[in-house]
């Protein structure tokens, strides 16, 4: 079986629609849609020390996104 490894490279990022954010950025919808396919994937990139910043995180680690580049 071949094992499939994704690295994104790029932005992740708050799309915020009227009153509702949703989190977003095509390098991070690419990765995590590569990841629910069953990708070993890893994201490259810096977000903020704040509180929508610790949401991103969360997220990522919801998302199985491997974080040790961030």
């Amino acid at each position: 079986m071949i094992s499939l490894k994704v690295l994104g490279f790029g932005e992740v990022l708050w799309d915020k629609f009227d009153n509702d954010l949703r989190i977003g950025g095509t390098i991070f919808n690419q990765t995590a849609h590569c990841r629910r396919l069953g990708a070993k994937s890893y994201f490259v990139s810096s977000i903020g020390n704040d509180n929508l910043g610790k949401k991103i995180f969360d997220r990522i680690e919801l998302e199985g996104i491997n974080n040790k580049f961030i």
